[in-house]
């Protein structure tokens, strides 16, 4: 079951662990990898991808560093591989519904975290939605937390994490496995809705 790998993965000393939004950024995270003096993986859900184009050449990506896909001062999403482009069309739906700013940004790295992008954007934002695709125990949104916690910035935020719960998730098709666990475009509005 993959949704269980960020969170068994990201406790091996000196891994970097990525999960690539698109097909493009796969390609990049796959070079980068091979460029990695080390030991590295790559989480990628089964099945197609967005459709994004493929650049002629991949491009090393510096390791532990996210991208501020769209600016806004209401929330903050920090969104990881499968989860970025649907977090990207929520926030835009959200945003010409209730007329709010959201910020959207590319982890990339579980490990290790983009950890000052992640501080100052936190820094900015009073409401914060962090959102995988993996069992919110042990993985990429409770490694964000600790990185909060532990440089003591979590006073006055409010936080909900968007993941699978604590279950096996059956087999079925994709999109309607992301529905029944909160965690497809459905879920995402919903979320971002509640916390404005």
């Amino acid at each position: 079951h993959g949704a269980f790998d960020l969170s068994f993965l990201r406790h091996i000393p000196n891994l970097i662990l990525m999960a690539p939004k698109d097909e493009d950024e796969m390609q990049d995270l796959l070079y980068t990898a091979i460029e990695h003096n080390g030991p590295s993986a790559i989480r990628y859900p089964r099945g197609v991808g967005v459709g994004a184009k493929l650049k002629k050449k991949p491009e090393l990506i510096p390791v532990g560093q996210g991208e501020l896909l769209q600016e806004g001062g209401d929330l903050l999403v920090i969104a990881l591989g499968s989860r970025v482009f649907p977090s990207l069309v929520a926030a835009r739906d959200v945003e010409e519904k209730l007329g709010k700013s959201i910020a959207v940004f590319n982890a990339r790295f579980v490990k290790p975290l983009p950890e000052s992008q992640i501080l100052d954007l936190v820094q900015a934002h009073d409401t914060i939605l962090i959102a995988e695709e993996n069992v919110v125990a042990g993985g990429f949104s409770s490694a964000v937390l600790e990185l909060l916690n532990d440089k003591g910035v979590l006073a006055g935020k409010t936080v909900k994490r968007l993941g699978i719960q604590d279950m096996f998730v059956e087999h079925g098709p994709q999109k309607a496995l992301r529905k029944k666990h909160g965690i497809g475009v459905d879920g995402l509005r919903e979320a971002m809705t509640a916390l404005l």
